[in-house]
């Protein structure tokens, strides 16, 4: 058995031979700052990220998508928004990790702080959804990001594959006989859209266009020209509004005559 003189002998020793010097208190303090503040950050940006989980959540329209040519994994990808899924799920961990490595964080059940931290993000979510954050930060990924339709948004590339007869773009006008509708896609391209077959999803009445106006909206029929498309179904998007950007002033189209309100 180790006497104590002994003990405190070589404990001395051992912080002389690797010159251990004490550390300021103030060090420690900045220190649990520092990851309550970084734990604050990430709950907020966990907050924001569930908020756009629930907003890309919303019109998943399994039996349309089905209709119109989405594969079982489409299916799923379209259904489920995995980049949000993944992008909530890490940043909430990232919450528990610098919340347990505060002063006193350790002392709490992992259970106890996940639960409270995933309550917070939720609740957080739902308010700044309702709130329609979701819908203007939304805006901005779809303007700035390259990638927006392939990883943030992938209905929105679903229904822009054109060569599938699919097509998708902002609602900005009708043709001058009332027998279609005019659109503009994310290429700046307009599109004179018949609805001579149209309808809702589920069989429901064709919405008056006042409703879908400046609205992003996708179509599935079939191309008739490199500006004319048949309409079969259509589905309300619900985002990408900045993808599609805002709707220019229409300058008559070759295909649809002098525009509504152009005499």
């Amino acid at each position: 058995m180790i006497k104590e003189d002994n003990f405190e002998q070589e404990i001395m020793e051992q912080i002389e031979r690797r010159q251990i010097h004490p550390r300021p208190q103030w060090l420690f303090v900045l220190k649990n700052l520092n990851f309550w503040l970084l734990g604050v950050v990430a709950l907020l940006l966990g907050s924001i990220s569930t908020a756009l989980l629930i907003y890309f959540f919303q019109g998943g329209a399994v039996s349309l998508h089905r209709r119109a040519g989405a594969s079982p994994a489409e299916l799923f990808l379209l259904s489920v928004p995995l980049f949000w899924v993944a992008i909530t799920i890490g940043l909430i961990y990232w919450t528990y990790i610098n919340v347990k490595n505060t002063e006193r964080g350790y002392r709490y059940s992992p259970w106890l702080v996940g639960g409270v931290i995933l309550l917070i993000s939720l609740t957080a979510g739902f308010i700044l959804f309702f709130c329609g954050f979701s819908r203007t930060i939304d805006n901005i990924l779809g303007r700035r990001l390259p990638f927006y339709e392939h990883v943030i948004n992938p209905r929105v590339g679903f229904w822009s594959e054109i060569d599938h007869g699919r097509l998708s773009g902002i609602v900005i006008g009708q043709d001058h006989n009332g027998q279609g509708w005019l659109l503009t896609d994310h290429q700046g391209r307009v599109w004179q859209v018949g609805i001579g077959r149209f309808q809702a999803p589920g069989g429901q009445l064709l919405p008056d266009f006042n409703r879908v106006a400046g609205r992003p909206v996708g179509f599935w029929g079939r191309k008739i020209t490199d500006h004319q498309f048949e309409a079969r179904e259509f589905f309300p998007l619900r985002s990408g509004e900045g993808f599609f950007g805002q709707p220019r002033p229409l300058i008559n189209p070759p295909f649809a005559g002098p525009g509504p309100g152009r005499r």
